[in-house]
């Protein structure tokens, strides 16, 4: 089974959570920059009711800005795919797969399995019940090869679908 990976944003657009995030937010940054204005209206004297103004504006705008950037970066950094021990990290060679007791488990076109379970974690599947941390990511930076101490330290249990009670 061939699945097609389309951008998320075109193909679902926001949720209503999202998009009451988003207007939170640029609400949020209006009433900081209106609260600065009038802090420095009242340092400087004067009329404050202008400043007011101005400041919600900008606050707004910077907020709105500083969403945008943050969008087109974690839009970047999330088209890097973790890549197979083949050395293919292109998104069109990787399928969904399934695997018993793993979730969002990944195959290559080699045919390696991978789970997936967090964004910056990569585990390789080695067989039912064994997986094996491979690559991680920090948050700002791109994939890396998981040291031995990380390895021994990070939990199996991560990757696996928990149990219907």
């Amino acid at each position: 089974m061939r699945v097609k990976i389309k951008s998320t944003a075109r193909e679902h657009g926001m949720n209503l959570i999202e998009l009451l995030v988003v207007i939170g937010l640029i609400v949020l940054g209006g009433f900081l920059g209106a609260c600065i204005a009038e802090l420095i209206g009242l340092i400087h004297g004067g009329d404050t009711s202008k400043i007011i103004g101005r400041g919600d504006a900008i606050g707004s705008v910077a907020a709105l800005a500083g969403l945008i950037f943050w969008g087109i970066w974690f839009g970047k950094m999330d088209k890097i795919h973790p890549p197979c021990r083949c050395g293919k990290s292109n998104w069109k060679d990787f399928e969904l797969s399934h695997a018993e007791n793993y979730r969002n488990v990944w195959q290559c076109a080699c045919g390696k399995q991978y789970s997936w379970p967090k964004w910056q974690l990569w585990f390789e599947i080695i067989d039912q019940n064994t997986v094996r941390l491979f690559m991680k990511r920090n948050y700002f930076r791109s994939w890396r090869e998981a040291n031995e101490q990380e390895i021994k330290n990070q939990s199996n249990e991560i990757t696996r679908i928990p149990a219907k009670l």
